[in-house]
């Protein structure tokens, strides 16, 4: 992640209607402000005395670079795209999902764990996501909603709610124009903010892949230790690929569940097999 000076703006967040091609947005959903926070981060880790009470630390996304196993060292979940070995360029254009915030068990070490949905990172190193943060600090659990355009900073979504037990959903969008809508939904408390467009813009991106991932966050290319989250369970799950929205597993595209391993090989996070015709299924922590 590159080093960002903290500062803050505030953000009211605009709404293109019709973008919304998996998620829907509740009738009696409220539209919030919301305040876009990036994160600061210096060699030795995240600028504390800059950043608000309960910051989390900067995350430098290390792009998932799959094997015949399908395993990764930072990612847990599953992609879709057209090929797993050579993805079409400009073929995803959506891909939406719901989780529920777990309840981390607690650890001697601080330990972190980010829930997102994004487009391309499987086989490109650029990654557009969306999610929340659960991180276990100092023997307390702190909860986080963020958005990253990766390879720039991560950002994170300040006074959007984030509690144990609220049940969010996410989606990436590509609307023209080299630009991507990020929207999250937290469907308890019947609120969704929609980051602004001056923040999601890339020149880069393939749009190759669609993902649901559990993820190990880094800082300066070393995966953090991965919080205790028991399990999370992704449902309603779909995309968008080459103008045909299904599940996970529609038969127009291929997936792939990812494990996250350690350098021994061992399991850290197992993806289970997927449920509801390919539109659920579960990560289940192993260790850090």
């Amino acid at each position: 992640m590159k080093k960002h000076l903290i500062s803050s703006f505030i953000c009211l967040c605009t709404f293109a209607s019709g973008l919304h091609a998996s998620l829907t947005i509740p009738n009696n959903a409220q539209k919030i402000e919301c305040q876009i926070q990036p994160v600061a981060v210096t060699p030795q880790g995240p600028n504390i005395q800059k950043s608000p009470p309960g910051t989390p630390p900067g995350r430098n996304t290390l792009p998932h670079s799959p094997t015949k196993f399908s395993t990764s060292s930072n990612w847990s979940g599953y992609a879709a795209a057209t090929s797993l070995s050579n993805p079409s360029s400009k073929s995803v254009t959506n891909v939406s999902g719901f989780w529920t915030i777990p309840r981390l068990s607690p650890s001697a070490n601080n330990a972190y764990t980010a829930i997102w949905v994004g487009i391309d990172g499987y086989k490109s190193s650029t990654v557009e996501q969306i999610g929340t943060l659960q991180n276990w600090i100092s023997g307390a659990q702190q909860n986080f909603a963020f958005f990253e355009m990766y390879p720039q900073g991560a950002f994170i979504i300040v006074g959007f709610p984030t509690n144990v037990g609220d049940l969010m959903g996410a989606e990436v969008s590509y609307v023209g124009n080299n630009t991507f809508q990020l929207l999250l939904l937290n469907a308890t408390h019947s609120l969704y903010t929609i980051i602004p467009f001056s923040y999601t813009v890339s020149k880069t991106a393939l749009r190759n892949s669609s993902e649901w991932i559990v993820e190990a966050p880094s800082l300066n290319n070393t995966v953090l230790p991965l919080a205790n989250y028991g399990s999370v369970t992704f449902s309603n799950c779909f995309a968008t690929i080459n103008g045909t929205t299904g599940s996970i597993n529609n038969s127009h595209w291929k997936n792939d569940p990812i494990t996250m391993t350690n350098s021994k090989g061992q399991p850290k996070s197992v993806p289970s097999n997927l449920g509801f015709g390919g539109t659920m299924f579960s990560t289940i922590w192993k260790n850090q």
